[in-house]
């Protein structure tokens, strides 16, 4: 059986129940479902991030192609708005997130989504990262999608995508996160049955990649 466990924004805890398909949409963290599964782990090798194949969950936010205008004359290259945030009955807001750095493989046993917002997330200490995603399946998470994103990449997921939690794997594990903040609930999470292991592509297991330039 899937477990679906809410926490609000005052640290209370409830069991959503699965027959009605309801939801609690609620807080920032959630203690683990009782209970140890059984099911064999699945294992994924994660994608480079690219904004195309990533664009059904959000955006891919980096300097690839031409800035759109040079500034301070002429020092200073500008790429202009490069992400959708979105935020139901509050407004955006700006924090930091500081996570451990994580081993490699992935275990990815959770995921969660935001009804109410979008949720950017910027690495600021050279942090390499995994993201996982997955479509909507009937109020649930689908198969989970992986992929490597590089320190100078930025990602937006949208508003109700589910997605993993923070997974840094180089670096400081020191994230901007520009998201909602509001009155409300705006989490649900989803424990998997079956675990996902996510390894990074072949080539880049050491997570030596490089910062890109900006095309001044």
């Amino acid at each position: 059986m899937h477990r679906f466990w809410c926490c609000s924004n005052h640290g209370e805890l409830t069991r959503c129940a699965r027959p009605s398909r309801s939801r609690t949409r609620s807080g920032h963290r959630a203690e683990p479902a009782a209970g140890v599964s059984t099911a064999p782990d699945t294992v994924r090798t994660a994608a480079l991030l690219d904004p195309d194949t990533f664009a059904p969950f959000g955006d891919v936010i980096d300097t690839g192609g031409d800035p759109t205008v040079l500034i301070n004359g002429g020092r200073c290259a500008r790429y202009t708005d490069l992400a959708r945030l979105d935020a139901v009955d509050g407004r955006i807001g700006l924090s930091l997130f500081h996570s451990e750095i994580c081993p490699l493989p992935y275990r990815c046993d959770l995921l969660e989504r935001h009804p109410f917002g979008s949720q950017c997330f910027v690495p600021m200490g050279g942090s390499a990262y995994l993201v996982a995603v997955a479509e909507d399946d009937n109020g649930t998470p689908g198969p989970v999608q992986a992929y490597l994103a590089a320190p100078h990449q930025a990602v937006n997921l949208a508003r109700n995508v589910w997605h993993g939690v923070l997974a840094p794997i180089s670096g400081s594990g020191l994230f901007a996160v520009i998201d909602r903040i509001g009155p409300g609930s705006n989490l649900e999470e989803y424990h998997l049955d079956a675990p996902v292991l996510i390894a990074p592509p072949p080539g880049v297991e050491d997570c030596e990649m490089t910062e890109r330039t900006p095309n001044v």
